[in-house]
């Protein structure tokens, strides 16, 4: 229903912009018929005029039929609805009942995927266990073979410590059967000594030996009466000796003790001298390293700088030649240095005048010093430095201008870019709205080969709305171009004129159709929709040949400024420097200065 009642208001709608448009076609023809051709073109403005007219209440009246037709489905339609309603009520019954089966089977799937959930969780428990046993058999292996190793190495060792032991056992049989001789002796002559001085002490094998150790040897003459006294002196004398021994052993301690302490300190002392004598080592071959880079590069750059000042002395000594050559040869006339106001006039002369102040200045510097030194100095000194001045302002100039070519040639190289940028952006959008153009006039051949003039009509509205966003896409783009380059591009009165013209002719031609013209034509929809379409092609040639005069505008300014800046570079002399010239400047303000 809504659907319907949007149709018949769309229809309704156009049927008022029809009468309109009927209206505002009827004052323009009339004006434009006024404006051409007099009141000669009346009859074919009126016979235009009918036929328009006839069209349209044709139009009208199967407008009519449409509406009818229209609300004839209309009532259709709600019957339908009524009947799409009742569908309705029963799927929302069977979807309700379905929904309450997903919710049972969405509980019994939550279920399935928590068992799933734990079975998964139980088998990722079970690989780690078996991971982990995997690991600890691996590093029991480990340690086997490394038990086993140590057994190996173990048992040979004990076959190393049963060969010693056996030959120690050898040795110890043999010391065992000595000891016994030595005792024997040993007893033998304690029991004789026990005998001679009446003891009766029991001691053992060691002390025995000791004491017959100590004893002097004219202890052995027994029945003496000396001895004792001799022995007293001798325990005396023993007794000191141990002190002394004693007092000794207590200060080679402390000696070895000191000793140990100076030895550590003189490793500490050794380590730090190394380590002192390594870094010097080092210090001094980098000091020698970056010396003799530091050599290399002050010798290599003294040559260089050498050769440069040769080089520029050579080249100034040759260029004063060939001046002084130059003065002496040709003396220019005092008329030809002035310059041709004519040929000047359209040229900036910044440049040219700071040149002169130049010149101004180191002439009165030069006047002064010859009158400073007139007694002094000869004529041939003073003539040299005028030519030697004037060398340097020949140089300075050539200088300046060579600068300020460079200038020129990159304004000139930006220019370029930008206008290869706007060459595309203009190639981009035609091409662009081409496409929309073609893709538009193929959905309004098959809206007219298929659907009916109802169905026609809301295409072709789509169509004019999609061909007028076009038109103001293009415009805005144009509005763009045409603020930014506002102060580069002057579009003329004449160029307005001829743009007008143009477009008038072009009205007239495409309204007044040319079977029309001779006497005979049939209104049918056919005609009229090549008519709308003819139309619109028009528009867009015509906005297509306003952006071609603006590319054609922004070609010729800049011919026009590669022009000037040859003729500059071809008479250098002539013009003088380029300070203030500007590449951006419009052809009118060229033309204003004598550049054509």
């Amino acid at each position: 229903m809504d659907l319907n009642l949007d149709e018949n208001e769309n229809l309704k709608a156009r049927i008022k912009q029809l009468e309109h448009e009927r209206n505002e076609l009827q004052k323009d023809i009339e004006q434009l018929c006024m404006q051409q051709g007099g009141p000669s073109i009346l009859g074919v403005a009126a016979r235009m005029h009918f036929q328009r007219t006839a069209s349209l209440e044709q139009e009208i009246e199967s407008l009519k039929l449409k509406l009818a037709a229209c609300t004839r489905e209309k009532h259709n339609l709600q019957e339908e609805l009524a009947e799409a309603y009742r569908v309705k009520a029963q799927l929302a019954d069977l979807h309700a009942g379905e929904v309450a089966k997903n919710l049972e089977a969405e509980k019994q799937v939550r279920f399935f995927q928590g068992s799933v959930a734990a079975a998964f969780s139980e088998r990722d428990k079970s690989v780690m266990e078996a991971e982990k046993a995997e690991e600890n058999a691996e590093m029991m292996s480990q340690k086997l073979s490394e038990i086993e190793m140590r057994l190996e190495e173990l048992s040979s060792d004990c076959l190393v410590q049963k060969r010693l032991n056996d030959t120690l056992q050898a040795d110890l049989a043999k010391l065992e059967e000595q000891t016994r001789t030595y005792a024997g002796v040993i007893e033998k002559f304690y029991d004789i000594r026990k005998a001679s001085l009446c003891e009766s002490l029991e001691m053992s094998l060691h002390e025995k030996c000791a004491s017959l150790l100590d004893d002097p040897i004219e202890s052995w003459t027994f029945n003496d009466p000396s001895t004792s006294d001799y022995v007293a002196a001798l325990e005396g004398e023993l007794g000191k000796v141990k002190n002394t021994v004693d007092n000794l052993q207590s200060k080679l301690r402390v000696g070895l003790e000191i000793e140990n302490h100076l030895k550590k300190r003189v490793r500490a002392l050794e380590k730090k001298n190394i380590v002192a004598d390594g870094l010097i080592v080092n210090g001094i071959t980098d000091i020698r390293h970056h010396h003799s880079q530091l050599r290399a590069y002050i010798i290599a750059l003294l040559n260089e700088e050498g050769l440069y000042i040769k080089s520029i002395s050579k080249n100034v000594e040759e260029k004063l030649k060939l001046h002084s050559s130059e003065v002496q040869n040709v003396v220019p006339p005092q008329h030809d240095l002035k310059p041709d106001e004519s040929e000047c006039r359209d040229v900036h002369m910044t440049t040219v005048v700071e040149s002169c102040q130049v010149t101004k200045l180191a002439e009165a510097s030069i006047a002064k010093i010859m009158a400073e030194s007139r007694g002094d100095a000869s004529e041939a000194f003073a003539q040299a430095l005028q030519e030697k001045v004037g060398a340097l302002l020949l140089l300075s100039q050539q200088e300046e201008r060579h600068l300020h070519e460079e200038n020129v040639n990159a304004a000139l190289q930006q220019k370029v870019d930008e206008l290869q940028r706007n060459i595309l952006q203009v190639t981009n959008e035609k091409v662009r709205t081409l496409m929309e153009l073609a893709q538009l006039r193929q959905e309004y051949q098959s809206l007219r080969e298929h659907g009916t003039f109802c169905k026609w009509c809301k295409p072709s509205f789509k169509t004019n709305f999609a061909l007028s966003s076009v038109l103001n896409k293009m415009s805005g783009t144009r509005e763009e171009e045409s603020t930014g380059n506002s102060g580069r591009i002057v579009i003329s009165n004449e160029k307005d004129g001829r743009l007008k013209n143009m477009w008038k002719k072009s009205y007239i031609n495409r309204w007044i159709d040319p079977s029309s013209r001779g006497g005979s034509h049939l209104n049918t929809e056919a005609d009229y929709a090549s008519n709308i379409e003819y139309s619109r092609f028009g528009i867009l040639h015509l906005h297509c040949l306003i952006v071609l005069g603006s590319f054609c505008d922004k070609s010729l300014l800049f011919w026009q400024n590669e022009s000037r800046i040859c003729s500059y570079k071809r008479e250098p002399g002539k013009h003088g420097a380029l300070d203030d010239f500007n590449p951006q400047a419009p052809s009118s303000a060229l033309e204003g200065k004598g550049i054509k």
